[in-house]
């Protein structure tokens, strides 16, 4: 279960404590000015709790509105200041739960939360299938079934270290040789446990495969931390002083699967347009990917996402890079 808590006050998430600490529910806190643009990239079917205390009265009734029209989640009601009159009004318009000044002094028990989930019927729509999903040769979620010579669609990452001729003129050949060897060395470590598999390897860079199972897509998150952690990675997996900026770029596609140093005369477009992706679109230091691979993004990381445009006939999102 995901709960979405839209309030901008600091203390919050006291009450939610007991939900935060809990196997079973995922709890992520966001300002209310946030709610419409949250709700197009959430799960249905997730609880919102909707802080209404600091809002003025006009800003109170427009949001009670549109929360009474939703018809795919249960929301509740945050009033840190009892500035609601009449409860039974906001039940009257589909709310599932309110919680008052003295309420939030407590924490909430998951519970509260079951009952909530009883409360009120809520549409989930049929799930719609995305087109790209016909054209997937599913390669399933580690290699056993994958077999040399056959077409599977594979997540696909490329990477590749920024600026390589200040690099070069920086380190020397020997050098750059040792800090490749490094870095390689470390992507092979890091993405073993997801299945990932260097494929393809250029002088700074390369492509890595991911089997799919149109499930998950674990290269997500793992090229989300490695843009976080890159100062990080420098120091305890390269061991050098210099800071590497590097690219990451991911895409769904298809491809005949060939061992290894056996590729180089395997035509695909998917391949292209990947290179493509990470090589010309893709700007130093950031990570890139398509619409069709954000799908499978967790839901609290999507909003870490912004619009990067179209690039040969795709959508593409960037991440939010930290200031």
């Amino acid at each position: 279960m995901q709960i979405l808590v839209f309030s901008d006050n600091r203390g919050i998430n006291k009450p939610f404590a007991k939900l935060i600490k809990s196997k079973d529910i995922t709890v992520h806190f966001f300002s209310p000015s946030e709610i419409k643009k949250t709700l197009k990239n959430t799960e249905h079917g997730s609880i919102l709790y909707v802080d209404v205390s600091d809002m003025s009265t006009g800003e109170r009734t427009k949001t009670m509105k549109y929360l009474a029209k939703l018809e795919n989640y249960r929301y509740g009601i945050i009033d840190r200041k009892n500035v609601i009159h009449d409860i039974a009004e906001l039940f009257h318009n589909n709310a599932c739960d309110y919680m008052g000044k003295e309420l939030l002094k407590e924490e909430i028990a998951p519970k509260r939360i079951k009952t909530i989930e009883t409360y009120r019927e809520i549409l989930l729509p049929e799930e719609e299938q995305n087109p790209a999903i016909s054209n997937y040769i599913l390669s399933g979620n580690n290699w056993n079934a994958i077999k040399t010579g056959q077409e599977y669609t594979f997540c696909m990452m490329f990477i590749e270290l920024d600026n390589q001729k200040g690099l070069m003129k920086s380190m020397g050949a020997s050098h750059i040789q040792q800090t490749i060897a490094s870095f390689r060395k470390y992507l092979e470590k890091y993405f073993s446990p997801l299945q990932g598999q260097i494929w393809m390897w250029m002088d700074f860079g390369g492509l890595i495969l991911f089997p799919f199972d149109a499930e998950k897509c674990d290269a997500i998150l793992a090229s989300f931390r490695m843009i976080l952690n890159r100062h990080i990675i420098c120091i305890e997996e390269i061991d050098i002083n210099t800071e590497l900026s590097f690219k990451i770029a991911l895409n769904i596609g298809n491809t005949v699967y060939r061992k290894r140093g056996d590729t180089g005369n395997i035509i695909s477009d998917s391949i292209n347009s990947i290179f493509h992706l990470g090589q010309k679109y893709t700007p130093p230091g950031n990570f890139y990917l398509t619409r069709e691979v954000f799908e499978y993004a967790p839901a609290g990381l999507k909003k870490m996402f912004l619009d990067a445009g179209e690039y040969e006939g795709r959508e593409i999102l960037r991440m939010r890079l930290p200031e």
